[in-house]
């Protein structure tokens, strides 16, 4: 799993989730609530648009699974409370592509429990599955 990365060395791992592509925005929810400082660790990719594969950020092949220069889309990529991830880091900043697809981020949680999902309405024909690790530093 996503335990042993540097980033899961740095803080107390409070959680650890599987969120399925298929789930789509309804997510997948935390059973702790947050608030404040996280740091994120993601791993994974699927498919969310079409056949065309997406990791946390980056939306990095065509629809014909051939891969493509990597772009962040406003779409197929990783939402928190079903709102894009990146609105949750502060200044917006997106971690840079990684061929691995793992991402270790820092967020302002809002007070409660916190939904991972992929942002795409039509979530039945999706596969693939983000390894969530939060850690309070």
């Amino acid at each position: 799993m996503i335990r042993d990365l540097p980033a899961a060395s740095k803080c107390q791992v409070t959680e650890e989730l599987i969120m399925p592509f298929t789930q789509g925005l309804d997510g997948v929810p935390t059973k702790n609530s947050y608030s404040g400082r996280l740091i994120i660790t993601v791993k994974g990719s699927g498919q969310s648009a079409g056949t065309a594969r997406s990791d946390a950020f980056y939306l990095f092949s065509d629809g014909d699974g051939s891969y493509t220069l990597p772009k962040h889309p406003d779409d197929w990529i990783l939402t928190i409370n079903s709102d894009l991830a990146h609105n949750f880091i502060p200044d917006g900043q997106v971690p840079q592509y990684n061929d691995d697809h793992i991402y270790s981020f820092e967020i302002e949680a809002p007070q409660g429990v916190l939904v991972f999902g992929v942002d795409d309405g039509y979530a039945v024909d999706n596969s693939g599955e983000y390894s969530i690790l939060i850690c309070q530093p």
